[in-house]
């Protein structure tokens, strides 16, 4: 191999580290979903604007909270949902933990979000960073007087607490015994590991300090002054005409 390539290589290494630590792909840092996303679709928790479905209701808006277990960058939010009657349109958000067992301040918020008889599926555009072990909320409420959804249950036994409201932002904790919490996962995009991040901030300074140490060295002679060869000793080096020799200087550069 020759220089240059050694040079283009060396270079490339801790890049190529680096990139592969920063190029994770998302990852589930909480999911209530069973095998091949299933959950329990025979029943859910009521959302509903003040106009109420059938039976009457009122209005009615459920969270449930969650616990990243890996830091990240909200990605992609999935939970399943059933038409009851008016409008299928909600409104989701996402918001940090009030302290009170209820949601608080807003992290990023889903409008108009029209709902499926079947799984959703929203994806993050502000991309709010989630903190391994904080709580957080996701929040499904009702869009129009006349929304009537419910949101499904999950099929694996998860019963969190949740919080219900009975007009808008006027959260309450509800953990009924032995009630079953709504279904859905959240996707983040980790953040790198430390080692990565130092990786890619010493990089250069590594490829520095290795074409540094690499570089080959050249001998150079030096010849002291007014030297000739003699006719009769050719291999005996040069001679001086003051009939000293001069050694040879190995000189670095």
């Amino acid at each position: 191999m020759n220089r240059q390539c050694k040079k283009v290589l060396v270079s490339l290494v801790p890049t190529a580290f680096a990139c592969a630590a920063f190029a994770q792909g998302t990852i589930q840092v909480f999911n209530s979903f069973g095998p091949g996303n299933s959950y329990n679709g025979q029943g859910g928790w009521v959302v509903a604007g003040s106009d109420g479905i059938p039976g009457g209701t009122g209005y009615l808006g459920v969270a449930e909270y969650f616990v990243p277990n890996t830091s990240g960058y909200l990605n992609q939010i999935e939970l399943a949902t059933f038409f009851m009657s008016g409008s299928t349109v909600s409104d989701f958000s996402i918001a940090q933990d009030s302290g009170s067992g209820v949601p608080g301040p807003l992290l990023e918020n889903f409008t108009n979000v029209p709902t499926p008889d079947g799984v959703l599926t929203i994806n993050s555009v502000i991309k709010p960073f989630l903190q391994a072990g904080q709580t957080y909320w996701l929040c499904d409420q009702p869009a129009y007087p006349n929304t009537g959804t419910l949101w499904c249950l999950n099929s694996q036994g998860v019963e969190n607490n949740f919080a219900m409201e009975t007009s808008e932002g006027n959260w309450y904790p509800a953990s009924p015994d032995g009630a079953t919490d709504a279904v859905f996962s959240i996707a983040v995009v980790p953040t790198p590991e430390p080692s990565a991040i130092a990786l890619l901030v010493c990089g250069p300074s590594l490829l520095l300090m290795v074409k540094k140490t690499k570089k080959e060295v050249r001998p150079r002679v030096a010849f002291g002054p007014k030297l000739t060869m003699t006719s009769r000793e050719p291999l005996l080096g040069w001679r001086a005409k003051k009939d000293y020799k001069i050694a040879p200087l190995l000189l670095s550069r």
